[in-house]
C-alpha cells in the first residue's frame, strides 16, 4: 500500500483504511510532509483535534512555506474555537500566497463570529479582487 492508495481511500471515504495505511507510512517515512500534512487532515476529520494539531505542526516544521498547510491548521484552530490563532495562520497562508482564497473565505468567517465590519470588508474587497463576480453589478436606482 502507498501513499496514492491512502489518498484514494481518504477521498472515497474509507477513513479507517486511510488512517491504517498513513500509520504505515509515516513509520516508513516519518518526516514526509505530504503524509504528515494528509494524515492531519485525516485527523481532523475523524475529530482527532489533538493528533491533528500534533501532524500539523510537524509539517510545518518540514515545509514552512506552505500556503495550504497553514489555512488547514487554521481551519483545526478555528474549530477548536482558538480564533486568534487561527487568524494568524490564516495570515500566515495569504502571505504565502497572496491569492489563496480559501485563506480569506476563512478569515472572513472568523470576522463575521465578531461581527467586525470594518475588518469583514477588507477581506470582501480581496476577496472581490482575487475572484470577480461573473456577471456585472448593476444598481438601478429610481
Amino acid at each position: 500500500m502507498n501513499f496514492q492508495d491512502a489518498v484514494n481511500a481518504q477521498n472515497n471515504g474509507d477513513l479507517k483504511l486511510a488512517d491504517k495505511i498513513y500509520k504505515k507510512l509515516l513509520f516508513q517515512q516519518s518526516n514526509n510532509f505530504e503524509i504528515l500534512f494528509n494524515y492531519a487532515v485525516l485527523n481532523f476529520n475523524l475529530k482527532k483535534y489533538v493528533k491533528s494539531e500534533e501532524l500539523f505542526k510537524k509539517a510545518i516544521l518540514i515545509k514552512n512555506n506552505n500556503h495550504q498547510i497553514f489555512n488547514g491548521y487554521g481551519v483545526l484552530l478555528k474549530e477548536l474555537n482558538r480564533d486568534e490563532e487561527a487568524a494568524e495562520k490564516f495570515y500566515k497562508s495569504i502571505e504565502i500566497k497572496n491569492d489563496y482564497l480559501n485563506a480569506y473565505l476563512n478569515l472572513f468567517q472568523i470576522y463575521k463570529k465578531y461581527n467586525n465590519q470594518v475588518e469583514m470588508l477588507k477581506v470582501i474587497d480581496k476577496i472581490i479582487s482575487i475572484k470577480p463576480p461573473m456577471y456585472p453589478i448593476f444598481f438601478f436606482l429610481e
